[in-house]
């Protein structure tokens, strides 16, 4: 739940529609398995291209990111999910950045 908290006090002054916020919600409460636009499509209660426009929204906004498998095989995940360090490995980190600086 924190992390939800987080994503969203980060990027509230962004604009997500209702099916993204939506969307977003399910991905960081844990979804189950691949994302596709399919999927997103089912979930969301929208056309294919409806969802696949959601998500290019989100892959430019730096939200998703597209999975390695390309063509019909795509997927998506969090991008901060998948490229960030987790808050206690980056104040390791920062600590031990400091130390070597300031010894």
């Amino acid at each position: 739940m924190l992390r939800k908290a987080r994503f969203w006090e980060r990027h509230q002054k962004m604009e997500f529609n209702e099916r993204q916020r939506k969307m977003v919600n399910r991905l960081l409460n844990g979804f189950e398995g691949k994302l596709t636009s399919s999927k997103w499509a089912e979930l969301a209660k929208c056309s294919q291209d409806t969802a696949l426009r959601d998500i290019e929204d989100l892959i430019r906004k730096k939200v998703l990111v597209k999975d390695a498998a390309a063509g019909r095989s795509a997927s998506y995940s969090l991008g901060e999910i998948k490229m960030k360090l987790p808050d206690r490995v980056l104040e390791k980190l920062a600590n031990r950045r400091s130390k070597r600086m300031f010894p």
